[in-house]
């Protein structure tokens, strides 16, 4: 995809959309491990832009400030070829600031937050007016402000104030849908291949590279059979590697590896150190495959480290602290102060320090279990030190079957990545439409939802009061959802917490549509039931609006729209009628219906 591709609604790119999905994130191990997952399951079970130009749904990607950024990253985006828009990050103030100078906006969307600082997407929703949901890892810090929460774990629902505990879902770890298929799609000579992974950022490459070829040439000298691999990050290349292990990098003549050579051989590319050491670069990204395939790892800090323990694989996590005035790739404040062109040095240094003292574990694994998984290597380590402790991981195969099944009991079971796009569905606002239905929300004989067109079962009297009655009867938010399809922001309704006993009914005409033994909490904040009132009660319609295909649920005497029903409910049923408050009203025992 080039960075000419034209945003929604502008020449070439189809027709105008009327809703977006925006996903924020901020580096390099977000877009490979969060978001791309993510766009690509959304394409799949939407028709989005740029894929389907005719969509009236966007997919569009937002990247915010990040100190360690390479600032390749709107390029990896864009090569991707999954978003109409990807905005880069030095863009992002403006924006902000005056949203409608990049391109038009549609009127509704939700805005994904998948990584950086979690206020930067609160403000983006706020400023276009969209709904927010957050992927929360370890803290959701605004819940007040979003829609959905969608957590990786029950910790960091557990860390939400009670309120705002109905807003969250616990939908598990992204990167546990590496799936099989991508754990074995390419395949390595046989043999003991150790995967070296110095980073992605420039502080960590300065360091890793030339750290990382020694060490290497060690592990060989000891272990001649043992082979290795570098994958290249999207956001370096193969120049830039290169690079780094020679002169032009000051660290370099601190290591005894010398300069390598690069050698092509055919589709391959090896570096070549000065000892004879071989190590194949892989260019193909995300390196899930080979990465499964390796016996080991050595890797500095990041999200490669949840990555690789995704993959089962065993690694020992390496931060040598004898270069502490460029280990400055912290996300947050931190890194910002720390790059103060008069107090660089210093205060990369104490502040390098001191949240190293304050951390007890760096990598991913260590920090969800909240226990030593994997080593982690702190302090002024040698490439001799870290090749022996290498050698003798290699020498213990039992000790690394032991470290891959408890890498892999911790990631759970795949199905975060389709939980958060039903989340993501769920929020997409309905398009306003005429109340005689679109072509589009007729079901055929063969659609697999089961669904049939709207009819008025036998025994029911059909209410057909005029637009203007329905109007002047009810007000007007429940006129623009029940009469005009709309949807009301969750957890803003009258019933989505409302407990008490009794009939619910429509608001329209009062027509008997759910007891209230059928209600249960979804934490989705909308009234949620598991079986209507009677049968006949409610009818079900195809929608296909916003390029989707979704039950609705509409009252079968007066065509009421209701919701719509999904198919992830609690028994008897397995169904969640998923209803809008503004649709309903509410009879206790002993009282009469009002309609």
């Amino acid at each position: 995809m080039s960075a000419s591709l034209p945003g929604p609604g502008l020449p070439g790119s189809g027709s105008p959309a009327s809703a977006a999905i925006v996903l924020v994130c901020n580096g390099p191990g977000e877009l490979a491990t969060w978001v791309r997952p993510l766009a690509q399951r959304l394409h799949r079970e939407l028709a989005l832009k740029p894929l389907k130009p005719e969509s009236p749904l966007d997919l569009q990607l937002v990247l915010v400030p990040c100190p360690n950024a390479t600032g390749t990253e709107a390029a990896v985006a864009r090569r991707m070829g999954l978003f109409s828009r990807v905005l880069p990050a030095h863009r992002f103030w403006w924006l902000l600031l005056r949203p409608r100078r990049h391109g038009p906006w549609p009127q509704q969307g939700v805005v994904v937050f998948l990584g950086g600082d979690q206020f930067w997407t609160v403000l983006l929703s706020w400023r276009l007016g969209y709904r927010h949901l957050t992927y929360a890892e370890w803290v959701a810090r605004w819940p007040r402000w979003n829609d959905r929460i969608a957590a990786m774990g029950p910790q960091a629902a557990d860390r939400l104030a009670q309120r705002w505990r109905t807003r969250c879902e616990v939908v598990g770890d992204l990167m546990a849908d590496l799936s099989e298929s991508a754990r074995s799609d390419a395949s390595l000579p046989a043999g003991e291949w150790v995967a070296l992974m110095p980073g992605s950022k420039r502080a960590k490459l300065q360091v890793g590279v030339p750290f990382l070829l020694e060490t290497a040439d060690r592990i060989r000298a000891q272990r001649p059979g043992s082979r290795f691999l570098l994958p290249v990050a999207p956001t370096s290349s193969v120049a830039e590697l290169v690079a780094y292990g020679g002169s032009t990098n000051p660290l370099a003549r601190l290591y005894g590896s010398g300069e390598p050579q690069l050698v092509e051989n055919g589709e391959d590319r090896w570096l070549v150190t000065p000892a004879g050491t071989r190590i194949l670069l892989v260019l193909e990204q995300p390196a899930h495959g080979v990465l499964s395939q390796c016996t080991l790892a050595l890797t500095t800090v990041g999200a490669n480290t949840a990555e690789l323990g995704a993959l089962g694989l065993p690694m020992l996590v390496l931060v040598p602290t004898q270069h502490l005035h460029v280990m400055q790739a912290w996300d947050g404040w931190m890194g910002l102060v720390a790059r103060l062109p008069l107090l660089r040095w210093l205060l990369g240094m104490a502040l390098t320090a001191w949240r190293m003292r304050q951390r007890s574990f760096l990598a991913w694994p260590n920090i969800s279990a909240g226990r030593s998984v994997v080593p982690e290597r702190v302090g002024p380590i040698t490439p001799e030190g870290i090749a022996a402790e290498a050698v003798d991981w290699l020498e213990h195969p039992q000790r690394l079957a032991g470290v891959r099944e408890d890498l892999r009991s911790l990631r759970g079971q795949p199905g975060a990545v389709a939980a958060l796009s039903r989340m993501v569905q769920e929020l997409l606002p309905r398009l306003a439409r005429s109340p005689t239905p679109p072509a589009a929300m007729t079901a055929s004989s063969s659609d697999p939802s089961g669904a049939a067109p709207c009819s008025i079962p036998s025994g029911l009297q059909r209410d057909e009061r005029s637009e203007e009655e329905w109007r002047s009867r009810l007000t007007p938010e429940q006129f623009q959802v029940a009469r005009q399809g709309g949807t009301e922001r969750a957890f803003t309704g009258r019933y989505w917490n409302h407990k008490d006993k009794g009939m619910y009914r429509c608001v329209c005409c009062g027509a008997e549509l759910f007891a209230s033994e059928t209600k249960f909490e979804s934490g989705t904040g909308w009234p949620s039931f598991w079986d209507g009132a009677a049968p006949g009660a409610i009818t079900r319609l195809v929608d296909r609006a916003h390029g989707m295909v979704r039950t609705e649920i509409r009252c079968a005497s007066c065509d009421a729209h209701l919701g719509h029903v999904f198919p992830d409910g609690p028994k008897p049923t397995g169904e969640r009628y998923c209803v809008n408050s503004a649709s309903l009203s509410f009879e206790a025992p002993g009282e009469a219906s009002g309609a």
